[in-house]
């Protein structure tokens, strides 16, 4: 993520409120059935996508990397603990 002053910051994917609530969200529809929604979803997503074509490059999912995100609008600063 870019900060104010330009400079980029890495954050885990863990870390990052949206994500965390998606991937809860993709576990309950996985589980509960509703696989056809969570399909339909899944496959519309960026990341699904760069990870089909990576494995389907004969990749394996540990050596699978992602180029940085920018969040529009939204500063590293919004996330990044405070000193």
């Amino acid at each position: 993520m870019c900060a104010a002053d330009g400079k980029w910051h890495e954050l885990p994917f863990p870390e990052e409120p949206v994500f965390a609530q998606a991937v809860q969200l993709a576990k309950r529809l996985a589980h509960q059935g509703d696989g056809e929604v969570f399909e339909t979803v899944s496959k519309r997503s960026s990341l699904f996508s760069l990870v089909n074509k990576s494995l389907g490059a004969g990749k394996e999912p540990e050596d699978i990397g992602m180029p940085a995100l920018a969040f529009v609008g939204i500063p590293a600063e919004i996330y990044l603990p405070v000193p």
